[in-house]
Order: C-alpha cells, then structure tokens, then sequence
C-alpha cells in the first residue's frame, strides 16, 4: 500500500480525515526481491516510484522515468500486527485471515 503519512498530518479531536492509497496485492513465489529492496533500502533510507503505461494486457509495462516520485518512509508491517483502526487494515481481505507465525 503506498498512502500518505497519517503521523504528518495535524488532527484536532472531532476531525475527520480521508486518505487515498494505492494497494496492490502481490504473490510471489519467494520473498527474494523483497529481501533485496529492503537491504537496499536500509543502506540508502530513500527509494523512488516510477509510473508505468500498460499499452493493453499482452504488452510489457512502459515505465515512465520523468515522472519520479521520492519517498523517504516505509513502514512494513505483518498482517497480524494490523490493527481493527489502522489505515494499513484497507488491504487485508475480510475472508482472509492472515498467517502467524508460530509462538
């Protein structure tokens, strides 16, 4: 999910706030790039998004390069640590209970 920081964002009691995000569910077979993106990650504190054009569904994604977008925060939180509140709880599926580990 890729949404603003909630933490910048000042609240009063009473306020109502809406945030617009950008879920997209992966399923990878193995949890290698992840790994690779958080290394790199920790050793430069900052990673960019680039957009992509899908020309039609047979046809590889045409990134963008003009159009970057810098991000400084990233937060990864596990499924069970999401709580009932949290804005992280709009990519949890309802019939979907997520794995824990065990202990």
């Amino acid at each position: 999910m890729v949404s603003p920081n909630s933490d910048n964002v000042p609240l009063s009691e009473g306020d109502t706030v809406g945030f617009v995000s950008r879920i997209n569910r992966m399923y990878p077979k193995t949890k290698q790039s992840l790994d690779l993106f958080l290394k790199d990650y920790a050793r430069h504190g900052r990673y960019v998004l680039i957009p992509a054009h899908l020309p039609n569904k047979m046809a590889q994604p045409e990134p963008i390069f003009d159009l970057p977008i810098g991000k400084h925060n990233l937060t990864v939180i596990n499924a069970w640590e999401i709580g009932a509140n949290d804005m992280a709880a709009s990519v949890l599926q309802l019939d979907e209970l997520p794995l824990y580990p065990s202990g």
